[in-house]
Parts: structure tokens; C-alpha cells; sequence
């Protein structure tokens, strides 16, 4: 296999898990999800090629910055390394498909900017991408493939502590303004995204926006979080 495409096939399985882990602390002692929808569309491969020293470059340099000591602590209303701070619905929860339940409310994304040739699939699937406890919407995540390999996702959690689990490199955690709100970036070890990750977080009255950016130029992840109300 091609180091662009295997690099590439990593990087989306490590997003998908990141949508996976907040499905699992959802589904802790409730009901079961409603039954999916239609299957997501396969990832196209990039092919695109990159020179070998250059991917193995990338890669020893994520080796070295996974050795470095995370971030703990709290930056622009964000805590970070401290567990997550989710909240755990008490009563009914349900899974939707319907956008429809989350339009009006805070947990609507809808971003008035997306990169060119961006399209929309269910990360989650099977989990359907909406989740409400005894009808209000706590939960919502929308994922976009974007050409040569890269994704986007958005995700609206209920998080009174504003606590996100999320462990990374000290020296790339920064306060930052983002759309003229206050934002956490956790800035990408290349800004033209390759082999990179950059996230965005968000404080919110009623938790969590978190919007990653997986191979995407930081530039790129930036303008779609702006962009975000």
C-alpha cells in the first residue's frame, strides 16, 4: 500500500473513533439507538502522491510530539486532560435522523462556509447523528469528506463543565479568537494538514462546539469553524 494511502486510511480511522467515543458515553444504561439510515458513502482515496521522506518525515515527527507532555488545564473556559464533562441523561434518550429535530435550537450546525468539493456523510452511522434525553437535544455531530483524503467534522455536545478529554502536545494548544468568539486551537503540526490534526473548541452557555479538521490546511479548518453561529 501507498504511504499517502495508508497515512491517509489511519487518519479516518482515528476520526471515526473520535466520533465513537462520545456515542459510547451516550449509550451508557439507556435505550437502544432507532435504527439507522443509509450507509455512508465510501472515503475516496487520494492520488495524490507525496514523497516518501517527506511522509516519513511527518511521521517521526508525530512519534516525537505523542512523547511530549499534554496540555492539562483550562484555556479560554475549555478544560482540557480532565475527563470529559458530558452530560449523562437521566431520563428518555432517543436517536434521531431527522436534522429537523435540531434545527432552532443551539445544537443546529450549519456552517456558511465548507471547502470546495465537501459532502456530507454520517460519521456515526450506525448511530444516528442526533440525541435527545426526555426531548432536548444534547447531542448532535455532521462529518464532510473533502477531496484528496481530508475530513471535516462538527460536533454540539451538552457539557455543563465544559470538560473535554481530549490529551495534546502543550506547545501546540493556544487561546485564540475564532469568529470573534473565544476559542481553544489546538493548532496542526503542519499547516498545510498533512499528516496533521487541527480542533477547535468552543465554549458554549450549554457546553461544547468541537470542530476537527483531519488532513485539512489549518487555514481551511479555521474559516469553517468561523463560520459556524
Amino acid at each position: 500500500m501507498r504511504p499517502r494511502v495508508f497515512a491517509l486510511l489511519v487518519a479516518q480511522l482515528l476520526v471515526a473513533a473520535l466520533a465513537a467515543f462520545f456515542v459510547t458515553r451516550l449509550l451508557a444504561g439507556s435505550q437502544e439507538p432507532a435504527q439507522a439510515g443509509p450507509s455512508a458513502p465510501a472515503a475516496t482515496t487520494p492520488t495524490t502522491e507525496v514523497p516518501l521522506d517527506e511522509w516519513q518525515a511527518a511521521a517521526r515527527q508525530r512519534q516525537e510530539e505523542a512523547a511530549q507532555p499534554p496540555f492539562v488545564g483550562t484555556i479560554n473556559g475549555v478544560t482540557l486532560g480532565q475527563g470529559d464533562g458530558m452530560e449523562r441523561c437521566t431520563g428518555k434518550l432517543e436517536w434521531h435522523h431527522d436534522w429537523r429535530v435540531a434545527q432552532g435550537t443551539a445544537f443546529d450546525i450549519s456552517p456558511s462556509y465548507l471547502p470546495q468539493g465537501a459532502r456530507e456523510f454520517w460519521y456515526s452511522d450506525p448511530i444516528p447523528p442526533i440525541v435527545t434525553c426526555d426531548g432536548r437535544v444534547i447531542y448532535a455531530i455532521r462529518a464532510w469528506l473533502v477531496p484528496e483524503g481530508k475530513t471535516l467534522i462538527v460536533i454540539r455536545q451538552s457539557n455543563p463543565e465544559r470538560r473535554f478529554e481530549g490529551l495534546y502536545p502543550a506547545h501546540r494548544v493556544k487561546a485564540a479568537t475564532v469568529g470573534g468568539r473565544p476559542a481553544v486551537v489546538v493548532e496542526p503540526m503542519r499547516p498545510d494538514g498533512f499528516m496533521s490534526t487541527t480542533v477547535v473548541i468552543f465554549p458554549e452557555p450549554w457546553g461544547l462546539t468541537i470542530v476537527v479538521g483531519e488532513f485539512l490546511p489549518y487555514d481551511e479548518t479555521l474559516k469553517v469553524a468561523g463560520s459556524l453561529r
